[in-house]
């Protein structure tokens, strides 16, 4: 009995199933499926587009209560007002909880946003501006401390709006997104790589030398949830000296450089009310400003240390390659807040007559946001 009762739950579920994926509309309370609509996005506010064998029939909004594509697409009608005239309009259903949220896209019109609720079941339009929506939600979600206090935070973007209500409707206490600006300091533990396996620099194992770079950056909300886009601008100074055996000869590496790293984050945001991880990973571009190095190389000449100087650049003048990093910020939400960063950083030499190393950065950050 247990075997039948569970073979017929999962043919209901297949069946309810098939059935939220087919297309349909809704007339006088009835629900017609197995038909085929088209999706033309600046039409469909005004009337549906259902297609027969040799003609397409339009569905009116004084008619049709609401139609819906297979992927999930919904459009319900609504008595609105455009250009001063209350008229019915199909418009397509974002968000539906506590508060239901709607948006109506008509050639030549401003996208508009409307909401409702079983509080208030009127449609009433969200503001344009980011200064009135953020008194206008604060009647609306007065009920909800964490979400209003995010309310600062709120902009004409429709993912920001879309993320504050599905927030609310969920009962989740998180941040929104906003664009942060953002300065840093970092020590780096810098690694030279001998690029040529032939050439003297390849018989040395190079230490680890550490220095600091400052640098500011910026964090620009994509419109997909979570992700944005975080251009950075680093100074970095570096003044080392290595040594090379090889008898009977040996060498002094002076190298003294100043750079330009410019980073391109693609950057994913866990955000939660108190800390915030974080992980990026995107392309690098290194410019140098100062780029000397200086080759001793000493060897004995009748008792004699004899030195030989060659001053050439062993680093091209623009490097190029990536950059991974993983980190924490505290208080995303508030105005002023900091944050922790571990990053690699990969740089490759990209000159023909300079071809000699390239740089390995294992870096240790911190900064402000604000």
């Amino acid at each position: 009995m247990k075997n039948y009762l569970i073979i017929l739950l999962i043919i209901c579920c297949f069946n309810s199933t098939t059935f939220g994926q087919k297309s349909y509309y809704v007339k006088d309370k009835q629900v017609y499926t197995d038909i085929t609509l088209l999706n033309v996005p600046y039409r469909n506010a005004t009337y549906g587009q259902m297609t027969t064998n040799d003609s397409i029939v339009k569905l009116m909004p004084i008619e049709v209560e609401e139609y819906g594509f297979e992927d999930g697409t919904v459009f319900q009608s609504f008595s609105i007002v455009i250009d001063s005239l209350p008229e019915k309009y199909f418009l397509k259903r974002m968000l539906i909880g506590r508060i239901n949220l709607y948006t109506i896209l008509i050639a030549g019109i401003p996208q508009k946003y409307f909401i409702n609720s079983v509080d208030f079941p009127a449609l009433i339009e969200v503001p344009a501006s980011s200064k009135d929506r953020q008194q206008f939600f604060k009647k609306y979600l007065n009920d909800s401390l964490v979400l209003t206090s995010n309310l600062e935070n709120i902009d004409k973007k429709e993912n920001s709006l879309i993320r504050l209500i599905d927030d609310y409707n969920n009962g989740i206490m998180r941040p929104l997104q906003r664009i942060h600006f953002g300065i840093k300091l970092s020590t780096d533990g810098t690694q030279l790589v001998s690029v040529n396996e032939e050439s003297i620099y390849s018989k040395s194992d190079f230490t680890k030398d550490w220095n600091l770079a400052v640098g500011f950056f910026w964090d620009l909300p994509l419109s997909k949830r979570n992700y944005s886009i975080s251009p950075e601008i680093n100074f970095k100074r570096l003044h080392t000296k290595e040594s090379i055996d090889l008898l009977p000869k040996y060498y002094d590496l002076e190298l003294d450089y100043t750079s330009i790293n410019i980073p391109l984050f693609l950057r994913y945001t866990f955000l939660n009310k108190a800390y915030s991880p974080f992980i990026q990973a995107g392309p690098l571009l290194s410019i140098m400003i100062k780029n000397s190095a200086t080759l001793y190389e000493y060897s004995m000449v009748e008792n004699n240390i004899d030195v030989d100087l060659t001053s050439k650049p062993v680093l091209s003048k623009n490097m190029v390659g990536y950059s991974v990093g993983c980190g924490l910020i505290s208080k995303y939400g508030e105005k002023r807040s900091w944050f922790g960063e571990m990053r690699y950083s990969q740089l490759y030499n990209t000159g023909k007559e300079t071809r000699t190393f390239n740089l390995g950065d294992f870096s240790l950050i911190i900064g402000l946001i604000f």
